[in-house]
């Protein structure tokens, strides 16, 4: 069979919504921001929460419509118009190619971003967390995230809603169809009785076996939501919507197929603590930047399955499950235990011996282990075993069954449903429901596909330190993250913040706002202690604004910094870091300055925000080149060698600000190597400064190594 719909403007033929449905009504496209504090009141507060809808500002355009405003003119009046505009179009054309932000990996891509649900807080009480915090409120502001992270990757995008407005399932999809989108993603959060549970779950449309660039697009999906919000330490539900709605599966997916589309559910709101981080911007942006680096690596992947989707048949039978609301009840709470009870009686199995037939090599075997991978079924006829089972066995193996498929009904999209119908199969062939067995085996070949390791790992696990405290992110250039460990923990930066200081101050040198050649001389009020060589040299001294940021940085000189931070205002800085979305870093006080700190005014940041400045920079989003150079060189000659630099082979080359207080050790840069690295790291509660460093140390080493 050849594929109906092939992506990536290869020969598009994408499939009309023959649905008779009128324009799409309510479709709007608007920037969104969330506040941020000024400072904040204490060492490791989180950033605030962002409740409710999210809070708009900027023009309004109806993405797929085109506009129909101005004044019209005659022709011999545009021809007029257009001999004097002429040049001004051409200059105007030059410039902009000159300011190009840098790379454009996803220009000409087409992407339809859609927050699930909508307008629906007066008549849907499902959809709501334990303090109140709505379901579409948080699929909203993750959404206007990725949006505005793949425009900038010169993407277009296409927003089913804004604001928290009521869309119809058919619109949303329609806007996909008419747009012969290249990707279409729903993003959802989950809800369940049972309030421990907290995982990804991603929906494809249909068959695994037809579907298969929705099904890579969810691989890709389910790596980075699992790095990037669970620290990879959770299983991922890869699964197809017609095991939750088992005669149609979604509306949105059904009415978009022919496009490579998923439901991306990242994470349960109905977990209290889950909730509490969904509320945060931080957080919020941090899952938007997951699906960022996921659609961009299935958008650019050269797997052929990418292409391919075949017109959908039915081939399994549909298996009635509970309605979503009926999961909200008791008996959904026994999905697990139920699971566990067919382990046992697995093992059970195996202790007696028990045969089992493969039913695609038509051989015997022994009964697999729990929770073991068995066999996808052949379609042609075998031989069935007649099993000889003791009654009470019998009895177990019934029992068995009936609960498993209590599991798969009450939570048919969980992790654990996947080998629960691999179980079920096991039980019905026993029990010589042999045609019941076969569909099962289909059931889960095309409705439950496995999740192989991708081109890219997710992040990796190792062992940390018990005897202090960590938060650790470690990408590679295109945002992946390798590493991840409370990378959203706001901190003390210490003299991390100097970073942000020093692209304050060239950003202002680039826009001609100042002079680095210019100098100023110290007086006496600006001598402080800690660390740096200018406190030694006295009032009088002279040197020039680009000397006293290498001092700032190269020795971490607290005179040099507090005379830039007086130059160029903290105002500056936090609005660099504002406009970079770096939620939970603010510039409050002066280095050395300890009443500040006494009255509540700190300076803070986070491994997280320090990354995506660092990121910025590296990719040249911000700052031109001439200060982008300087900005590196300038990073490359930091004196201090203890954490990222001892933790590195010598064929790497550094650029990194490290920063330090009684009670924080941090370090943040950049690793130029065979492959670059971004990482920032901070320790905390520690008894010896010595071992926060090797923690440090070691963290980069397991990873660069």
């Amino acid at each position: 069979m050849t594929p109906f719909r092939s992506t990536f403007n290869h020969g598009r033929t994408g499939r009309k919504a023959n649905d008779g449905l009128s324009g799409m009504a309510g479709i709007t496209h608007r920037t969104a921001m969330a506040g941020k504090p000024a400072a904040a009141d204490a060492a490791g507060e989180a950033d605030k929460p962002v409740t409710g809808t999210a809070h708009a500002a900027g023009a309004v355009s109806k993405p797929g419509f085109k506009a129909a405003t101005g004044t019209t003119h005659t022709a011999g009046e545009a021809g007029n118009g257009l001999r004097y505009l002429l040049p001004v179009i051409l200059l105007t054309m030059v410039l902009a190619s000159c300011m190009s932000p840098g790379p454009r990996p996803l220009r000409g891509f087409t992407v339809v971003v859609d927050p699930g649900h909508g307008g629906t807080a007066l008549t849907d009480s499902f959809r709501v967390g334990p303090t109140g915090e709505r379901e579409e409120w948080v699929n909203l502001r993750v959404s206007l995230h990725l949006r505005d992270l793949l425009e900038k990757d010169g993407a277009r995008v296409l927003m089913t809603r804004t604001e928290d407005d009521f869309v119809e399932l058919a619109d949303r999809a329609r806007l996909a169809v008419e747009n012969q989108a290249d990707v279409f993603v729903s993003v959802h959060h989950n809800a369940t009785a049972d309030t421990s549970v907290n995982f990804p779950i991603i929906y494809f449309h249909g068959n695994a076996s037809q579907n298969k660039a929705s099904v890579l697009l969810g691989r890709f999906i389910g790596r980075e939501l699992a790095g990037a919000m669970f620290d990879g330490e959770t299983p991922v539900s890869l699964v197809s919507d017609f095991a939750i709605f088992p005669t149609r599966g979604t509306g949105v997916l059904r009415g978009s197929y022919g496009i490579p589309g998923v439901i991306s559910e990242a994470s349960f709101f109905t977990n209290a603590a889950e909730e509490d981080r969904l509320k945060r911007n931080s957080y919020n942006r941090a899952e938007a930047e997951a699906l960022h680096r996921a659609i961009s690596a299935f958008l650019l992947s050269e797997r052929p399955e990418a292409r391919i989707i075949e017109p959908y048949e039915q081939r399994v039978e549909p298996l009635p499950v509970l309605e979503q609301a009926e999961r909200m009840k008791p008996e959904a709470l026994l999905w697990r235990e139920d699971v566990e009870f067919g382990r046992s009686v697995m093992n059970e199995l195996a202790m007696a011996d028990v045969p089992i037939p493969d039913r695609e090599s038509g051989t015997t075997g022994q009964a697999p282990s729990p929770g073991s991978e068995t066999p996808m079924p052949g379609t042609g006829s075998t031989a069935f075993r007649v099993y000889e089972l003791s009654t009470p066995l019998q009895d177990t193996v019934t029992e068995a069954l009936h609960r498993l498929t209590r599991s798969v009904q009450s939570f048919p999209d969980s992790y654990l449903a996947r080998e629960a119908h691999r179980m079920r199969a096991v039980f019905q062939e026993i029990l010589g429901e042999s045609p019941a067995a076969a569909q099962t085996r289909l059931r889960t070949h095309e409705f439950f596909p496995d999740t192989p390791v991708l081109e890219k790992p997710i992040p990796m696990q190792m062992q940390l330190p018990e005897d202090l405290t960590l938060s650790v992110l470690i990408q590679a250039p295109d945002g992946t993250e390798l590493f991840a460990h409370q990378a959203d923990r706001q901190v003390p930066s210490a003299s991390v913040i100097k970073t942000p200081i020093l692209v304050t101050l060239l950003q202002m040198a680039a826009k001609g706002d100042i002079d680095l050649s210019e100098t100023y001389t110290l007086t006496e009020a600006d001598i402080v202690g800690g660390t740096g060589d200018l406190q030694h040299e006295g009032p009088g001294l002279a040197l020039s604004w680009l000397d006293y940021a290498r001092l700032m940085i190269k020795t971490s000189d607290n005179v040099a910094t507090n005379v830039i931070i007086a130059k160029v205002g903290m105002d500056a800085v936090n609005a660099l870091t504002t406009s970079l979305e770096m939620d939970q870093t603010v510039l409050a006080r002066y280095m050395m300055d300890t009443k500040a700190i006494e009255e509540g005014r700190q300076n803070y940041t986070s491994p997280r925000d320090m990354n995506r400045l660092l990121l910025a920079l590296y990719h040249g989003r911000i700052l031109d080149a001439p200060e982008r150079a300087l900005f590196w060189d300038m990073l490359k000659d930091c004196d201090d060698d203890t954490m990222l630099r001892a933790g590195v082979p010598p064929q790497y080359t550094v650029a990194n600000k490290t920063g330090i207080l009684s009670y924080v050790r941090g370090d943040s840069g950049v690793l130029f190597g065979q492959q670059d690295f971004i990482i920032t790291a901070f320790a905390e509660d520690f008894n010896d400064v010595s071992r926060a460093e090797q923690a440090i140390a070691d963290v980069v080493r397991s990873r660069v190594e």
